[in-house]
């Protein structure tokens, strides 16, 4: 199959990064430079617009069935689309960057090239930001009132810097090279057909975009800045220091209101709130003032303006496989962390916002800032003496999605997949009950924490029992988290003997074997996060991220309740630790529950570990290995080696070794293993349904995780819940017996269901 390698450099008055693809293809200063183009392995060859058009064979290729490459391909596509007027379908377009993300390497070509070993002759050229920075953005920006009329912008091109514009050509040129050199690294282990069908919708769903009500992102942006302008006049007036914002001034003022601290972090400011810190009533509310004026979370609204298509439509928003372990979408959105409009991690809505959520989309899309501000003190008691608009505005963010005129909203999430998937990847029967039952998943462990009989406890969460719904809240992280080999992130030892007691086969045992009458202490285990904060670990840990406080006592019943009941599970974890360090060990494939893990050498002498999922799509570890470890036996603290298993990759949490997104050596284990496999797993399931609703006809924009959204006509003939329900509960070929269920809705504004 020939293939025609293909790379673009363009220059234009704007920034990619601060206005998006499809902005930057269609405005009318953006403009190809040169395309480097070369047919399979032929030497590169540069076309420059200015000298002619483009060659008849890059032309005839074009109207041909060659397969067409490019690094990231929606840029190229683009390209030809709105700066050369060539439609080029995506059925025609082959991406190395989905080819390598297959096997979890990074999405920039350098990096890419960096981490699969590419020799320097066909690596990418280091000095690329520097040239792209000289011809591709202006070095005047024009605009400005001459006597010739209104400035035109100022590039420098092939005359004024002939020199750096030919290195530009051979850096155009290497990219091509880098390119072609990973996709055949790559290519010993191609991407399944079936992700390329995937590739292909995701495509399809950046195309067509995410539709955004402008006004209402416009009107909240405005409350916002109002809101940091009133309040920032308001903290200057109540200390009288000049520039409140600047950290100096402010401390020393301060320190006159008995603030006890030589810092103002997050830390120190929450230390000095706390009721009994001695601080002046002053000083506690300027601190409090002084918190609400330094958000940045309203710079979204900014960001999502700059990205908006003239349309009123977010395009380019999902990163294909972005999630590098899992083959997860990943989101794009911006390029400050912080202040993007990220739109498969948007913020949960405050709780007393969310009470009122439908009167703070109507207060927002009034803007009258006075009604908001007066209407909000209500919703809180005790009734603030200034409520956070920001705060309103941004826990609103996902509405600023909504559905055109005469157009709605179809919502549809898979139900627990991931526990779901849990128990069907362990054969664990007691999970899968749960879910044939029809029983709430954290009720059900909920009764097996305090031995409560499930009618009872559903029964008074239904009736709003504030001890119920707690119960069920402290049940949730076990559900979600205790499956993958987390640990409780506690510490339990005897009051009399001091020695640490681990794991119990009885839960709700709380007696030293040697002190039967002594009590069990609980105390949190923490780790410096290596930024300086104290964090807390394990399930705990886990349990605080997703708005949960457990106490030290209630993460260790958690932790044992889950082992305790499901040993099958436990039992996944063990197999799949051992599956990895057998074939890594031996070379032999092994089955392991209903994934098979096999070996792959490379050239230099490393390996891939790789683990065929269930759908046949598999996970990569690369430069996998087996090193040993010195342990320390719990019940004698002698000392034992054990095999640790490690890999190379971008490593998150448990298992990072470096500190950053970063390239390098990354410990695995087999509780991360579970994780791994059930949410990509759990990936491949709801996507099944996504292809299902798009072979129906159903327009998808938009999905998050596990949950798709569609923009569809509003009335009765067009399609509807009951059909994306349909799609979303499809159980795939390869997943017989797995228990799907699927939950949604129809409406105007986007929320959370």
């Amino acid at each position: 199959m020939t293939k025609l390698f293909l790379d673009f450099e363009t220059a234009s008055v704007l920034d990619i990064k601060l206005v998006g693809l499809d902005n930057y293809a269609k405005h009318p200063s953006t403009r190809p430079l040169m395309l480097a183009w070369a047919f399979d392995d032929d030497a590169p060859v540069l076309w420059f617009p200015h000298e002619g058009p483009i060659p008849s064979e890059i032309q005839e290729a074009i109207e041909s069935d060659v397969t067409l490459a490019a690094w990231n391909t929606s840029f190229e596509r683009y390209i030809f689309q709105y700066c050369l007027h060539t439609v080029i379908p995506t059925l025609r377009w082959l991406d190395p960057m989905v080819w390598a993300r297959h096997l979890s390497l990074p999405g920039h070509l350098a990096d890419a090239g960096a981490a699969i070993g590419l020799p320097p002759d066909l690596a990418k050229i280091s000095d690329g930001k520097r040239l792209i920075k000289k011809f591709s953005m202006p070095y005047h920006k024009g605009g400005k009132e001459t006597l010739f009329g209104i400035s035109e912008p100022q590039f420098h091109n092939w005359q004024d810097e002939p020199r750096d514009w030919a290195l530009f050509g051979e850096y155009c040129k290497q990219d091509v090279v880098a390119e072609r050199a990973i996709l055949k690294l790559v290519s010993n282990i191609p991407l399944p057909e079936s992700e390329q069908r995937a590739w292909i919708l995701d495509q399809k769903i950046n195309d067509r975009g995410i539709p955004i009500n402008r006004k209402f992102v416009q009107n909240a942006l405005a409350l916002s800045l109002e809101s940091k302008k009133r309040l920032g006049a308001k903290l200057k007036e109540l200390t009288g220091v000049a520039n409140p914002n600047s950290r100096d001034q402010f401390l020393k003022w301060a320190q006159t209101q008995q603030y006890p601290h030589m810092s103002l972090g997050k830390a120190f400011v929450k230390t000095a709130l706390a009721p009994d810190s001695g601080i002046t009533a002053l000083c506690r509310q300027a601190l409090l003032l002084r918190q609400e004026t330094a958000k940045i979370s309203y710079m979204k609204f900014e960001n999502l303006l700059s990205l908006l298509s003239d349309d009123d439509r977010l395009r380019h928003a999902f990163s294909f496989m972005g999630a590098s372990r899992t083959g997860r979408w990943s989101g794009k959105g911006g390029s400050e962390k912080g202040k993007s409009f990220q739109p498969q991690n948007l913020p949960r809505p405050d709780k007393e916002i969310e009470k009122h959520y439908d009167r703070a989309l109507e207060l927002i899309e009034l803007g009258n800032y006075e009604l908001a501000e007066s209407e909000i003190k209500t919703w809180f008691d005790p009734q603030p003496e200034f409520p956070s608009i920001i705060g309103m505005t941004t826990s609103c963010i996902r509405s600023a999605i909504q559905a055109p005129a005469e157009k709605k909203l179809v919502v549809c999430d898979l139900s627990a997949i991931e526990n779901r998937k849990l128990g069907w990847l362990a054969n664990c029967d007691a999970i899968l009950k749960v879910f044939r039952d029809g029983r709430d998943p954290y009720i059900d462990f909920g009764t097996k924490m305090y031995r409560i009989a499930y009618e009872l406890l559903m029964k008074a969460y239904k009736s709003k029992d504030k001890d119920a719904a707690e119960k069920r809240q402290t049940a949730k992280p076990a559900v979600l988290g205790a499956g993958y080999g987390l640990g409780p992130g506690a510490i339990r030892y005897c009051s009399v003997c001091k020695k640490e007691v681990r794991y119990r086969k009885n839960p709700h045992d709380r007696h030293c074997s040697q002190h039967p009458n002594a009590v069990f202490i609980y105390e949190a285990k923490t780790e410096d996060d290596g930024q300086g904060n104290i964090v807390l670990t394990g399930l705990m840990g886990y349990a605080k991220n997703m708005g949960v406080k457990l106490t030290a006592e209630q993460s260790y019943l958690a932790w044992e309740t889950f082992r305790d009941s499901y040993p099958e599970v436990v039992d996944l974890w063990d197999s799949y630790q051992k599956a990895a360090v057998k074939v890594l060990k031996t070379g032999q494939a092994v089955k392991a529950g209903r994934c098979i893990f096999q070996r792959r050498a490379r050239k230099d002498g490393t390996f891939i570990l790789r683990i065929i999922l269930p759908s046949g799509r598999g996970l990569h570890y690369l430069n996998a290995r087996v090193e040993t470890e010195i342990a320390h036996r719990q019940s004698d603290g002698e000392e034992y080696e054990r095999d640790k298993l490690m890999y190379d990759g971008i490593g998150h949490g448990v298992g990072q070794i470096g500190k950053g997104n970063k390239w390098g050596s990354v410990y695995t284990y087999g509780g991360k293993i579970t994780e791994n496999v059930d949410q990509a797993s759990s990936r491949d399931t709801f996507l099944n349904g996504m292809l299902l609703a798009d072979g129906m006809g159903m327009n998808l924009v938009f999905h998050a995780h596990d949950e798709a959204v569609c923009e569809e006509e509003n009335n009765p003939f067009a399609p509807g819940l009951s059909d994306l329900k349909f799609c979303m509960e499809q159980v795939p070929d390869w997943a017989v017996g797995l228990l799907l269920a699927a939950e949604g809705w129809e409406g105007k504004y986007y929320r959370k269901g």
